[in-house]
Protein backbone atom coordinates (compact mmCIF):
# COMPACT_ATOMS: atom_id res chain seq x y z
CA UNK A 1 0.00 0.00 0.00
CA UNK A 2 1.33 3.45 -0.89
CA UNK A 3 1.63 5.56 2.28
CA UNK A 4 -0.74 8.50 2.31
CA UNK A 5 1.27 10.64 4.70
CA UNK A 6 4.95 11.38 4.32
CA UNK A 7 7.28 13.89 5.91
CA UNK A 8 10.54 15.31 4.72
CA UNK A 9 12.73 18.29 5.49
CA UNK A 10 14.92 20.55 3.42
CA UNK A 11 18.04 19.57 5.36
CA UNK A 12 19.63 16.10 5.83
CA UNK A 13 18.55 14.27 8.95
CA UNK A 14 20.19 11.72 11.18
CA UNK A 15 17.21 9.94 12.70
CA UNK A 16 16.70 6.59 14.37
CA UNK A 17 13.43 6.08 12.56
CA UNK A 18 13.35 5.23 8.83
CA UNK A 19 12.48 7.95 6.39
CA UNK A 20 9.13 7.32 4.68
CA UNK A 21 8.99 7.39 0.88
CA UNK A 22 8.09 10.83 -0.38
CA UNK A 23 6.63 12.32 -3.49
CA UNK A 24 9.17 14.72 -4.97
CA UNK A 25 8.68 17.37 -7.57
CA UNK A 26 11.52 17.01 -10.06
CA UNK A 27 10.34 18.97 -13.06
CA UNK A 28 6.98 19.97 -14.37
CA UNK A 29 3.79 19.88 -12.37
CA UNK A 30 2.47 16.85 -10.48
CA UNK A 31 -1.01 18.10 -11.23
CA UNK A 32 -0.28 17.86 -14.96
CA UNK A 33 0.75 14.25 -14.45
CA UNK A 34 -2.54 13.64 -12.66
CA UNK A 35 -4.46 15.07 -15.56
CA UNK A 36 -2.56 13.01 -18.11
CA UNK A 37 -3.22 9.85 -16.12
CA UNK A 38 -6.90 10.73 -15.85
CA UNK A 39 -7.06 11.19 -19.62
CA UNK A 40 -5.39 7.84 -20.18
CA UNK A 41 -7.57 5.81 -17.88
CA UNK A 42 -10.78 7.68 -18.55
CA UNK A 43 -13.10 9.44 -16.21
CA UNK A 44 -12.25 8.77 -12.59
CA UNK A 45 -14.93 8.83 -9.93
CA UNK A 46 -13.62 9.43 -6.42
CA UNK A 47 -16.04 9.72 -3.49
CA UNK A 48 -17.84 13.05 -3.35
CA UNK A 49 -17.31 16.11 -5.49
CA UNK A 50 -18.85 14.64 -8.67
CA UNK A 51 -19.58 17.02 -11.51
CA UNK A 52 -22.19 16.04 -14.10
CA UNK A 53 -21.34 16.74 -17.74
CA UNK A 54 -24.31 18.02 -19.69
CA UNK A 55 -25.24 15.90 -22.69
CA UNK A 56 -22.81 13.11 -21.87
CA UNK A 57 -24.77 11.31 -19.17
CA UNK A 58 -21.69 10.52 -17.05
CA UNK A 59 -19.82 12.09 -14.15
CA UNK A 60 -16.16 12.74 -13.47
CA UNK A 61 -14.43 13.68 -10.28
CA UNK A 62 -12.73 17.00 -9.73
CA UNK A 63 -9.16 16.48 -10.89
CA UNK A 64 -6.93 15.61 -7.92
CA UNK A 65 -3.20 16.03 -7.55
CA UNK A 66 -1.17 12.87 -6.82
CA UNK A 67 -0.25 14.39 -3.45
CA UNK A 68 -0.93 17.58 -1.52
CA UNK A 69 2.26 19.53 -0.94
CA UNK A 70 2.08 20.87 2.63
CA UNK A 71 4.55 22.67 4.89
CA UNK A 72 4.93 22.83 8.65
CA UNK A 73 7.04 24.85 11.11
CA UNK A 74 10.41 23.13 11.57
CA UNK A 75 10.81 23.83 15.29
CA UNK A 76 11.81 20.62 17.14
CA UNK A 77 9.40 21.41 19.98
CA UNK A 78 6.34 21.31 17.74
CA UNK A 79 3.95 18.57 18.78
CA UNK A 80 3.44 15.62 16.42
CA UNK A 81 -0.24 15.06 17.25
CA UNK A 82 -1.41 17.00 14.18
CA UNK A 83 0.13 14.27 12.04
CA UNK A 84 -2.21 11.74 13.65
CA UNK A 85 -5.20 13.92 12.74
CA UNK A 86 -3.97 14.34 9.18
CA UNK A 87 -3.40 10.59 9.00
CA UNK A 88 -7.11 10.11 9.63
CA UNK A 89 -8.04 12.73 7.04
CA UNK A 90 -5.82 11.17 4.38
CA UNK A 91 -7.30 7.73 5.07
CA UNK A 92 -10.90 8.94 4.80
CA UNK A 93 -10.38 10.92 1.60
CA UNK A 94 -7.70 8.69 0.02
CA UNK A 95 -5.51 11.76 -0.33
CA UNK A 96 -1.76 11.65 0.12
CA UNK A 97 0.12 14.40 1.98
CA UNK A 98 3.73 15.24 1.21
CA UNK A 99 4.82 17.31 4.23
CA UNK A 100 8.04 19.27 4.50
CA UNK A 101 9.33 21.09 7.59
CA UNK A 102 10.64 24.57 6.85
CA UNK A 103 10.92 27.86 8.78
CA UNK A 104 7.44 29.28 9.23
CA UNK A 105 8.06 32.49 7.30
CA UNK A 106 9.20 30.46 4.31
CA UNK A 107 6.19 28.15 4.66
CA UNK A 108 3.83 31.11 4.38
CA UNK A 109 5.68 32.48 1.36
CA UNK A 110 5.67 29.08 -0.35
CA UNK A 111 1.89 28.88 0.10
CA UNK A 112 1.43 32.43 -1.16
CA UNK A 113 3.41 31.65 -4.32
CA UNK A 114 1.62 28.33 -4.86
CA UNK A 115 4.80 26.29 -4.44
CA UNK A 116 3.01 24.59 -1.54
CA UNK A 117 -0.67 23.70 -1.45
CA UNK A 118 -1.13 24.49 2.23
CA UNK A 119 0.36 25.33 5.61
CA UNK A 120 -0.33 23.17 8.66
CA UNK A 121 -1.21 25.05 11.85
CA UNK A 122 -1.83 28.62 10.68
CA UNK A 123 -3.81 30.94 12.94
CA UNK A 124 -5.95 33.57 11.27
CA UNK A 125 -4.83 37.15 10.86
CA UNK A 126 -6.46 39.52 8.34
CA UNK A 127 -3.10 40.07 6.62
CA UNK A 128 -2.81 36.33 6.02
CA UNK A 129 -5.68 36.51 3.53
CA UNK A 130 -2.95 37.53 1.08
CA UNK A 131 -1.10 34.26 1.76
CA UNK A 132 -3.92 31.73 1.60
CA UNK A 133 -7.50 30.79 2.39
CA UNK A 134 -9.15 29.69 5.62
CA UNK A 135 -12.46 27.87 6.17
CA UNK A 136 -15.32 30.36 6.51
CA UNK A 137 -18.71 30.20 8.22
CA UNK A 138 -22.00 31.45 6.75
CA UNK A 139 -21.12 34.98 7.82
CA UNK A 140 -17.77 34.93 6.05
CA UNK A 141 -15.72 34.69 9.24
CA UNK A 142 -13.03 32.06 9.89
CA UNK A 143 -14.85 28.92 11.01
CA UNK A 144 -13.32 27.48 14.22
CA UNK A 145 -15.32 24.25 13.81
CA UNK A 146 -12.93 23.41 10.93
CA UNK A 147 -9.80 24.01 12.98
CA UNK A 148 -6.95 21.57 13.42
CA UNK A 149 -6.52 22.55 17.07
CA UNK A 150 -6.90 25.33 19.62
CA UNK A 151 -3.78 26.59 21.33
CA UNK A 152 -2.98 29.34 23.78
CA UNK A 153 -0.14 31.82 24.03
CA UNK A 154 1.19 32.29 27.57
CA UNK A 155 3.76 34.55 29.16
CA UNK A 156 6.84 33.04 30.78
CA UNK A 157 9.08 35.18 32.96
CA UNK A 158 11.83 34.89 35.56
CA UNK A 159 10.75 33.49 38.92
CA UNK A 160 11.81 36.68 40.71
CA UNK A 161 9.94 38.94 38.25
CA UNK A 162 6.80 40.83 39.33
CA UNK A 163 5.32 40.71 35.83
CA UNK A 164 1.68 39.61 35.76
CA UNK A 165 -1.30 39.48 33.41
CA UNK A 166 -4.86 40.03 34.68
CA UNK A 167 -6.67 39.40 31.42
CA UNK A 168 -6.85 43.03 30.37
CA UNK A 169 -3.46 44.58 31.08
CA UNK A 170 0.14 43.69 31.78
CA UNK A 171 1.16 44.57 35.33
CA UNK A 172 4.68 45.59 36.36
CA UNK A 173 5.93 45.51 32.79
CA UNK A 174 9.40 47.05 32.83
CA UNK A 175 11.11 45.36 29.90
CA UNK A 176 10.50 43.75 26.54
CA UNK A 177 8.80 40.51 25.52
CA UNK A 178 10.72 38.12 23.26
CA UNK A 179 8.79 36.22 20.57
CA UNK A 180 9.55 34.31 17.41
CA UNK A 181 9.51 36.35 14.23
CA UNK A 182 6.09 36.63 12.56
CA UNK A 183 4.32 35.15 15.60
CA UNK A 184 0.61 35.93 15.58
CA UNK A 185 0.78 37.08 19.22
CA UNK A 186 2.82 40.15 18.24
CA UNK A 187 -0.29 42.18 17.41
CA UNK A 188 -1.78 41.42 20.83
CA UNK A 189 1.40 42.32 22.69
CA UNK A 190 1.76 45.63 20.89
CA UNK A 191 -1.88 46.49 21.62
CA UNK A 192 -1.04 46.04 25.31
CA UNK A 193 1.89 48.43 25.01
CA UNK A 194 4.60 45.79 25.35
CA UNK A 195 7.94 46.34 23.60
CA UNK A 196 8.49 43.29 21.41
CA UNK A 197 11.73 41.64 20.33
CA UNK A 198 11.31 39.32 17.36
CA UNK A 199 13.87 36.53 17.28
CA UNK A 200 15.07 34.26 14.45
CA UNK A 201 15.54 31.18 16.58
CA UNK A 202 13.78 28.26 18.21
CA UNK A 203 11.45 28.33 21.21
CA UNK A 204 14.14 27.32 23.71
CA UNK A 205 16.25 30.34 22.79
CA UNK A 206 13.47 32.63 23.98
CA UNK A 207 13.84 31.22 27.49
CA UNK A 208 17.59 31.82 27.29
CA UNK A 209 16.92 35.49 26.57
CA UNK A 210 14.79 35.80 29.71
CA UNK A 211 17.36 33.97 31.85
CA UNK A 212 20.10 36.27 30.51
CA UNK A 213 17.94 39.36 31.25
CA UNK A 214 17.79 40.30 27.58
CA UNK A 215 13.97 40.27 27.86
CA UNK A 216 11.59 40.47 30.81
CA UNK A 217 9.40 37.72 29.43
CA UNK A 218 8.67 35.57 26.45
CA UNK A 219 5.29 34.74 24.91
CA UNK A 220 4.88 31.33 23.34
CA UNK A 221 2.38 28.56 22.74
CA UNK A 222 1.95 26.64 25.97
CA UNK A 223 2.42 23.25 24.37
CA UNK A 224 5.93 24.25 23.31
CA UNK A 225 6.80 26.21 26.44
CA UNK A 226 5.52 23.61 28.91
CA UNK A 227 7.37 20.83 27.11
CA UNK A 228 10.67 22.73 27.38
CA UNK A 229 10.11 23.41 31.09
CA UNK A 230 9.21 19.78 31.79
CA UNK A 231 12.28 18.49 30.00
CA UNK A 232 14.88 21.00 31.22
CA UNK A 233 15.32 21.52 34.96
CA UNK A 234 17.93 24.20 34.37
CA UNK A 235 15.19 26.24 32.65
CA UNK A 236 12.29 25.37 34.97
CA UNK A 237 14.41 26.32 38.00
CA UNK A 238 14.58 29.89 36.70
CA UNK A 239 11.37 30.42 34.72
CA UNK A 240 7.72 30.52 35.78
CA UNK A 241 4.60 30.49 33.65
CA UNK A 242 1.92 33.13 34.20
CA UNK A 243 -1.20 30.94 34.48
CA UNK A 244 -3.75 33.06 32.61
CA UNK A 245 -3.62 32.65 28.83
CA UNK A 246 -2.57 35.76 26.99
CA UNK A 247 -4.58 34.67 23.95
CA UNK A 248 -6.19 31.47 22.69
CA UNK A 249 -6.71 30.93 18.98
CA UNK A 250 -7.82 28.20 16.57
CA UNK A 251 -5.19 26.86 14.18
CA UNK A 252 -6.09 25.76 10.66
CA UNK A 253 -4.89 24.00 7.56
CA UNK A 254 -4.53 27.08 5.35
CA UNK A 255 -4.67 26.34 1.62
CA UNK A 256 -3.10 28.39 -1.13
CA UNK A 257 -5.35 30.48 -3.34
CA UNK A 258 -4.05 28.50 -6.30
CA UNK A 259 -5.03 25.16 -4.73
CA UNK A 260 -8.53 26.32 -3.76
CA UNK A 261 -9.13 27.72 -7.26
CA UNK A 262 -8.05 24.43 -8.85
CA UNK A 263 -9.71 22.11 -6.31
CA UNK A 264 -12.64 23.89 -4.60
CA UNK A 265 -14.54 20.68 -3.80
CA UNK A 266 -11.51 18.92 -2.35
CA UNK A 267 -10.69 21.99 -0.29
CA UNK A 268 -14.15 21.96 1.29
CA UNK A 269 -14.00 18.20 1.81
CA UNK A 270 -10.65 18.51 3.56
CA UNK A 271 -11.91 21.09 6.06
CA UNK A 272 -15.11 19.14 6.71
CA UNK A 273 -13.14 15.93 7.25
CA UNK A 274 -10.74 17.66 9.62
CA UNK A 275 -13.75 18.57 11.77
CA UNK A 276 -15.09 15.02 11.60
CA UNK A 277 -11.77 13.35 12.47
CA UNK A 278 -11.02 15.84 15.25
CA UNK A 279 -14.39 15.18 16.89
CA UNK A 280 -14.19 11.40 16.51
CA UNK A 281 -13.42 9.23 19.58
CA UNK A 282 -9.68 9.03 20.13
CA UNK A 283 -8.28 5.81 18.69
CA UNK A 284 -5.22 4.68 16.81
CA UNK A 285 -5.91 2.49 13.78
CA UNK A 286 -3.80 -0.63 13.56
CA UNK A 287 -2.39 0.44 10.21
CA UNK A 288 -1.86 4.11 11.08
CA UNK A 289 1.17 5.70 9.48
CA UNK A 290 1.57 8.67 11.77
CA UNK A 291 4.91 10.30 11.14
CA UNK A 292 7.33 10.39 14.09
CA UNK A 293 8.64 13.74 15.29
CA UNK A 294 12.29 13.99 14.30
CA UNK A 295 14.51 16.90 15.20
CA UNK A 296 15.52 19.20 12.35
CA UNK A 297 19.21 20.01 11.99
CA UNK A 298 18.48 23.73 11.85
CA UNK A 299 16.38 25.94 14.18
CA UNK A 300 13.09 27.42 13.15
CA UNK A 301 13.03 31.07 12.18
CA UNK A 302 9.40 31.95 12.80
CA UNK A 303 6.17 31.06 14.58
CA UNK A 304 2.51 30.58 13.93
Amino acid sequence: MIPLLSLRRTVPLKCAWPQPPVHRRESGSPRLTGRLLANLIGATVIGAGLVGLSGIGTAVAEDRPPALQLCFDDDPNNKPTLFALLDGVSARLAVRFDIVRVPWARCLLDVQSGDRDGAIGASYLPERDAFGVFPRDAGGQPDPTKRLSTEGYYLYTAKDSDLDWNGSQLLHLTGSVAVKINASIITKLKSLGAPVIEVNSDWASLFEMVIANHAQATAMLSDRGDRILNQNSDVSDKIRKIPLALQEKPYYLMFSHQFQNAHPDLTRQMWATIESVRNAPVSQPADAKTVPQGRPDQPATSAH
